[in-house]
């Protein structure tokens, strides 16, 4: 086995990179400047060095991608597609929890209809669409909120907010479940083999306000001098429409590995734990 990890720049892409070393598992990433996943033939040589690639290669600015729409689905829906077409072995595709709509009350399954809000969305649709139509073999792992050591994210954010300003607001509207890259990173290996598509995050289901709080709790308790005093939960406006509540089924993804996925609590507290 040898593992191809595309879009090493990225925070997920990081720690796969830190789980294959822990796992002794041969692998290489490559960044936007090696292989391209807008050019194809940038991709070919590298293809041909793995029996296995993981797809970390995304364009994440939900709210900018509502201007630069043809950026985004090139890389977001053809990206996926040029993947899946020089692959010579497994190619697991990383998307994302905004390809629903957040109309319903429970947990979204794999196999529920996909109907995103946002231009960033509809792209990760479509590059899974376009990626199982080419590898039929393929894996999809849609995830959410992802958070972790070694790159700006919601958590690092919050956690510097905490330390320089007496009261924050958070987005108290929005339902999800955080994901801690760590845990994401060796689900994805655990998955590797795998065909079709599966939900991976940390268990639990809570606004961004409820992190934040939790959050500050992890912090005094771990000694971090902290200025913050007030969290208050708030809605803002924004150039994409996300979802309202996105949270993902875990059941196909358990049973499939035989193991649950780690609550979010003790996610948030290893974090902080590795953040300080």
């Amino acid at each position: 086995m040898r593992i191809w990890i595309v879009g090493k720049e990225g925070l997920l892409a990081r720690a796969l990179a830190r789980a294959c070393a822990q796992r002794g598992l041969d692998f290489f990433a490559t960044g936007q400047s090696e292989a391209d996943v807008t050019r194809p033939e940038t991709l070919e040589p590298f293809a041909e060095e793995a029996t296995h690639i993981i797809n970390c290669a995304a364009y994440t600015n939900v709210d900018l991608a509502e201007t630069e729409i043809s950026r985004c689905y090139a890389i977001n829906a053809e990206g996926p597609a040029h993947l899946a077409k020089v692959a010579h072995g497994k190619l697991l595709h990383v998307s994302t929890d905004y390809v629903f709509d957040g109309k319903q009350e429970r947990p979204y399954v794999e196999t529920d209809l996909c109907r995103p809000l946002s231009v960033y969305g509809k792209s990760k649709r479509d590059g899974e669409a376009k990626c199982l139509e080419a590898a039929p073999d393929a894996c999809i792992v849609r995830t959410s909120w992802l958070f972790g050591v070694g790159g700006k994210n919601f958590l690092s954010s919050l956690l510097q907010l905490m330390q320089t300003q007496e009261e924050i607001k958070v987005a108290g509207d929005q339902l999800g479940s955080p994901t801690y890259v760590e845990d994401c990173a060796g689900t994805l290996l655990d998955l590797i083999d795998r065909r079709g598509i599966f939900h991976v995050t940390s268990g639990g289901a809570l606004t961004r306000a409820q992190i934040a709080h939790e959050m500050r709790a992890a912090a005094l308790e771990a000694g971090l001098p902290l200025k913050c005093q007030r969290i208050t939960a708030a809605s803002f406006g924004a150039a994409a429409e996300r979802p309202n509540y996105s949270v993902l089924a875990l059941d196909k993804v358990e049973q499939t590995l035989g193991k649950p996925c780690r609550q979010w609590k003790e996610a948030v507290r290893e974090y902080v734990k590795h953040a300080l």
